[in-house]
């Protein structure tokens, strides 16, 4: 397929949940890009800011104390932003992410500051365990980037590795976020070292709006050899009952429900929810 074709196929309305032909956090340029973005403490990219990552942790350590919640698993925990923090507050913390960068990151952090955290590479979609944890945190609304039926297989994975009465806390956008956003198309030629790519490339960017609730953002990107990928960034949106009717399918019994990972109490402009659920 010649260049042109390839780029009329990929600038199309995807079907709902089509994949891309290369994924953020496993590419080897992109990556680091992700993981610079994870570590900048003042900018909302990869994480949030790192103040209110440290108001986020204290507040799950207020509602889960180690003292009754000792053993907590972080899925997609990138660099360390929280696994690192939640150590050192004593907890027996494990953590799982996709991205070997971000992995390997978080190893050499908690080396050099003697922190003991079971760090480990893999899909967490895969992930096995039975009532090993009392505590899993799923944080940055990592959960509406999923398929409908990816998000129920990660809950299961999830009930199944809590022990019983452990809690799962996590965080969704809701379609507050997208309530002045409108379907779009533009691009732009970046230089060397963009995010996107190491050399000059262009990127047409569009965004497409499949209901009130699911979203996409696609980058298709043209370098200067003309190779086309598509990277294709999904958002589902949740409000209280939405996300209360895929959580109960799988068991779990909502203890709460916020504006944020830091206890706000929820209002319906909030552009987050955040959701405590026990097994």
């Amino acid at each position: 397929m010649n260049v042109f074709n390839q780029i009329k196929a990929y600038a199309k309305r995807p079907e709902i949940y089509e994949g891309g032909s290369i994924k953020l956090w496993e590419d080897n340029h992109i990556s680091k890009g992700m993981l610079d973005a994870h570590l900048s403490p003042n900018e909302e990219g990869a994480s949030r800011e790192h103040a209110f990552i440290d108001s986020s942790v204290a507040w799950i350590e207020k509602i889960t104390p180690k003292s009754t919640h000792p053993n907590l698993i972080d899925f997609g925990c990138g660099p360390g932003m929280y696994t690192s923090r939640l150590s050192k507050k004593g907890y027996n913390v494990t953590g799982i992410d996709i991205s070997e960068r971000s992995i390997a990151y978080a190893k050499d952090y908690a080396t050099a500051n003697n922190l003991s955290i079971d760090y480990r590479v893999g899909n967490y979609l895969m992930f096995d365990a039975t009532q090993e944890f009392d505590v899993a945190i799923l944080i940055y609304c990592d959960y509406g980037v999923l398929s409908d039926d990816d998000r129920i297989k990660i809950l299961t994975n999830i009930y199944k590795a809590l022990k019983p009465g452990g809690k799962l806390i996590f965080d969704v956008f809701t379609p507050m976020k997208y309530a002045e956003v409108k379907e779009s198309n533009t691009w732009f030629i970046s230089g060397k070292n963009g995010f996107f790519r190491e050399n000059e490339h262009l990127c047409l960017e569009s965004h497409f709006i499949y209901s009130t609730f699911v979203h996409l953002d696609q980058y298709v990107i043209i370098d200067e050899n003309d190779h086309v990928d598509v990277i294709r960034v999904w958002d589902h949106c949740f409000t209280p009952e939405t996300l209360l009717s895929e959580t109960e399918q799988v068991g779990f019994r909502t203890l709460g429900h916020y504006s944020n990972v830091i206890g706000a109490p929820y209002e319906s402009a909030s552009k987050t929810l955040c959701m405590v659920l026990e097994k």
